[in-house]
């Protein structure tokens, strides 16, 4: 027979985990903790051992309720990415998927770089370019090279590509380098 306690104690931190997740779609630090602990109060470790810390290593995540899909990256016999879910309405964690990922191709920036300049000075559009009144944003995320990778290759490669612009900026003193959020953006200089 289940220990009541145990029993009340995991029903309270699922409802707690998915008032947070109704509310951000995407776990914060707290939230994460509280699945962690969760997880480990569900018996810890699940098919090929994922173990309850691991869903702080995750990379992508999606709330549809009551199953949490997250995908993780694991290394051990080379690179693989696995999908899994958490289904709170019946207390299971489930591998969905699982593939190797194929070693990312060298990514050469000039041709992006090249491009996402000539927009800024010509004022044409592209992908990457986003024009906030007097602000020119770069957000790479659109260059598929950048964000089909892991994350250390992803962070590597842009920022490779924005040294890269800012190199191909400089003979441009009518822009100033400036920032929108978390982008390098510029603005026409007013002098």
């Amino acid at each position: 027979m289940a220990n009541p306690d145990l029993t009340d104690e995991l029903e309270l931190l699922k409802a707690r985990i998915m008032r947070a997740l109704d509310e951000s779609s995407i776990p914060n630090d707290e939230t994460l903790n509280l699945i962690e602990e969760y997880l480990v109060k569900l018996g810890g470790e699940f098919e090929t051992k994922m173990e309850a810390w691991k869903i702080h290593r995750a990379d992508y995540f999606e709330w549809k309720r009551p199953v949490l899909y997250f995908k993780l990256i694991r290394h051990p016999g080379g690179l693989r990415r696995q999908t899994w879910g958490i289904d709170f309405d019946t207390d299971k964690v489930s591998l969905l998927s699982e593939g190797v990922i194929p070693q990312s191709k060298p990514y050469k920036v000039e041709k992006d770089a090249t491009e996402i300049v000539n927009a800024i000075l010509s004022g044409a559009e592209h992908p990457c370019v986003i024009r906030r009144g007097e602000l020119i944003a770069i957000n790479p995320r659109n260059i598929p090279e950048l964000t089909d990778a892991p994350m250390q290759t992803i962070e590597g490669r842009s920022k490779r590509l924005r040294a890269r612009i800012m190199e191909l900026m400089k003979p441009h003193p009518e822009f100033e380098l400036t920032r929108y959020r978390s982008m390098i953006a510029y603005r026409r200089s007013r002098t």
